[in-house]
């Protein structure tokens, strides 16, 4: 370890860099991984009348019907009540259980919501999930982002049309989204939590029978509700060095090491003065 040292008339005050730097700097706090829950979930059913939802379903659905009629899943987490404010993602996955679908392998894309949305209390079961129920004050629906009050910019939702992420669903099991856009999409909603509105769940809606029945969070098996899982590095703490606990030694040496730089001044100040010796004075000629 590097040591440097300040000395003036004998006196010697060094301290180790070192050390003191150890104490300044704060720790670097390890990454933490969150398991969050959705905080509601609802399906966009395709109608013109823009009346049918399922907001305390048990099921989620996304892709087209074998009638032709389209199915978008909507879904959001509460990121900034589970992760520390300052903290930086680093790693985001959302896990879904597919339960239902005539389909094959179809791809599912996830999409940036752009306004926020409604959960009220519409049921369609499980059996009939896929036709949805009468919408309910506050129901998120195919024109409606809080049935019947406030309007979609556009029918079917307003979103970000690239998708954030996409998986490929084929039978029944457990799917995740995983993408560095979708930890971007995280970062923005924990610095600014007014921008959180959750993604869709868009299938394959370029031909029918593509439909895929999601558990929703109100879903009986708990163990296949949707879950965001977020790995984020905490922010850095603030140095506490109490008093109390620095060394005696090295406090002296902080003090001694003021004193010899003050006495070092003196001495340079003394150095650059011109010379005043008496003798000189006297041995001069007087004037005439």
């Amino acid at each position: 370890m590097k040591r440097r040292c300040l000395s003036s008339s004998g006196w010697s005050s060094c301290f180790s860099m070192g050390l003191w730097t150890a104490l300044l700097v704060s720790d670097t706090a390890a990454a933490e991984t969150v398991a969050i829950p959705a905080s509601k979930d609802n399906t966009l059913y395709e109608s013109a009348g823009g009346a049918l939802s399922n907001g305390a379903g048990p099921d989620l659905y996304a892709g087209k019907t074998a009638a032709g009629s389209i199915r978008r899943g909507i879904i959001a987490f509460e990121v900034a009540d589970s992760i520390p404010p300052g903290s930086t993602i680093q790693r985001v996955s959302l896990r879904l259980s597919m339960s239902r679908s005539v389909a094959g392998p179809t791809a599912v894309d996830l999409h940036r919501v752009h306004a926020d949305w409604g959960e009220g209390t519409s049921d369609a079961g499980s059996s009939r999930g896929g036709d949805g129920a009468p919408a309910r004050p506050g129901d998120a629906t195919w024109l409606h982002r809080f049935f019947d009050a406030v309007r979609w910019v556009s029918a079917g939702g307003d979103f970000e049309a690239a998708p954030s992420a996409d998986a490929v669903v084929a039978g029944q099991g457990g799917y995740v989204w995983q993408s560095e856009q979708m930890a971007r999409d995280v970062q923005g909603w924990l610095d600014d939590p007014s921008t959180n509105f959750g993604w869709l769940l868009k299938g394959d809606e370029r031909v029918s029978q593509t439909a895929k029945r999601f558990d929703s969070r109100e879903n009986p098996v708990s163990v296949s509700r949707p879950q965001l899982l977020v790995e984020f590095a905490p922010p850095p703490q603030a140095p506490k060095v109490p008093a109390s606990s620095v060394p005696g030694a090295i406090l002296l040496a902080l003090t001694l090491s003021g004193a010899a730089v003050r006495a070092m001044v003196r001495r340079a100040r003394a150095l650059s003065e011109p010379s005043r010796d008496p003798r000189a004075s006297a041995s001069s000629p007087s004037s005439p």
